[in-house]
Parts: structure tokens; C-alpha cells; sequence
């Protein structure tokens, strides 16, 4: 299905890293509303392989609309991390201060170390850390995806993953303002 501007709606909700495999599909999408922030939740599903060997992988992703287009971020956290499939295209590793590599490898596109440092300030990495350690989290364009491994809705991960959504989507916007005024 393609929308009025051309693009699959499907590809405008799920991030890059889970776009692999065959047989995709989404959960319906609940729209959930943290005071001034607005985030999408749902269970993405795709398939990988056939026959016997065919796997199945789940994520559980919630989806934030930036006010402005980013770099192409991934954190992989160390622990729990998503099955993703995709690396950021044309990738470097880049290591941050302190330890934060302890709790998440980080990969950009090339050439966007000065971006990316502007906007992973030490406050955001302490809120990854403090919130954030069972999620992968990318940054696509303008949009910003924290991804937990399998179909986890239990009420605990759904918790989980709405406070660190809420307390990470208002602290990129705010950077993002303090960046780019006209944002």
C-alpha cells in the first residue's frame, strides 16, 4: 500500500534497523499521549528465512516525532538488545565519554561526529543509562525509536518503556531547540 506522497506507510513507521527478513507486519498502533510528547506503540514482527529454517522476530517499538531531522543514530544497548537488522549505512563506532560504552555500542554515519555529539550530551547519556538499558535506541531522520526485544506488553516493559520514551523524547526535543532555535 502507497500513500498520496508516494511512500509505503509501513516503512514511515518502522525504523531502519527492523526493516529485513519477509512476512513483516505490525501490531495495530496504540498512540499514547506523555504530557506534551506523543508516542506510537507497537510489536513488530518479520520473518527471516524458509522452511525449517524460517525464524521469527519480534520487537516491541515505541516511535517519537522529532521537530527536526537528525543524523542516523543507533545505541544497541548491551544488555537485551533487539535482533536488529540493519546497521546505519556507511557506519562508525563512536566511543563516548565515561562509561557509556559499558551500556551501549554506538554507530553513526560517517562524518557526523560533530552532529551527533551536539545532540548525545552527557545529561541524554545519563538519562540512557538510567532509563534506557533493555532498549535499542535509533534516531532516523525525525523520528526517534526506542525498540525492546520480543513482544514484551507486559503492564512492567510497557512502564518501562513509556518513562524512558517520555523522559528521553523531552530531553532530544529540548536539545534539539537549544540546537536549532527555529525547531
Amino acid at each position: 500500500m502507497v500513500n498520496k506522497c508516494g511512500r509505503d506507510p509501513y516503512v514511515v513507521v518502522v525504523p531502519p534497523s527492523l526493516q529485513f527478513g519477509h512476512d513483516e507486519s505490525l501490531s495495530p498502533i496504540i498512540t499514547a499521549q506523555l504530557d506534551d510528547v506523543s508516542a506510537d506503540l507497537f510489536v513488530h514482527k518479520t520473518v527471516v528465512g524458509y522452511g525449517k529454517s524460517q525464524q521469527m522476530y519480534f520487537a516491541t517499538v515505541a516511535r517519537v516525532v522529532l521537530p527536526e531531522a537528525l543524523p542516523h543514530i543507533v545505541l544497541r544497548a548491551k544488555k537485551g538488545s533487539a535482533e536488529l537488522g540493519h546497521d546505519v549505512a556507511d557506519c562508525a563506532t563512536l566511543q563516548l565519554e565515561g562509561g557509556f560504552q559499558n551500556y551501549f555500542s554506538l554507530q553513526i554515519e560517517k562524518g557526523q561526529e560533530i552532529d551527533v555529539l551536539e545532540i548525545l550530551t552527557p545529561d541524554i547519556m545519563q538519562t540512557l543509562v538510567r532509563y534506557s538499558q533493555q532498549e535499542d535506541i535509533e534516531i532516523a531522520g525525525s523520528y526517534l525509536y526506542c525498540i525492546v526485544n520480543h513482544d514484551h506488553r507486559t503492564p512492567d516493559v510497557v512502564c518501562q518503556l513509556v518513562e524512558s520514551v517520555a523522559a528521553l523524547s523531552r530531553q532530544i526535543v529540548e536539545q534539539i531547540t537549544q540546537i536549532a532555535p527555529s525547531a
